[in-house]
């Protein structure tokens, strides 16, 4: 299980921050019952980075990734499906 926080500076996992300013967009993902947000790196070839979250706590956590970048609709892609049906 890895724990994440959201601060003014950015996404902490662990030891790691991920500063806003790395990614261009994020999306809400609803897969099955979990839902996440996705983050778009602004780097060309860098991997989108998911954080899942309780619905419980959804409208807060969306309301501070939009304060600080733009929604965009997004979708499960190849790797996603992938990690799913292998259920990695």
């Amino acid at each position: 299980m890895l724990h994440y926080s959201l601060s003014s500076k950015g996404l902490s996992e662990g030891n790691k921050l991920y500063d806003f300013d790395q990614f261009k967009t994020f999306g809400v993902l609803r897969d099955d019952k979990r839902f996440s947000i996705v983050l778009t790196p602004r780097k060309r070839f860098s991997p989108r980075v998911t954080v899942y979250f309780p619905e419980a706590q959804g409208e807060q956590i969306v309301d501070m990734f939009g304060a600080r970048l733009p929604m965009e609709d997004v979708k499960m892609d190849l790797l996603d499906k992938l990690v799913r049906f292998l259920r990695i």
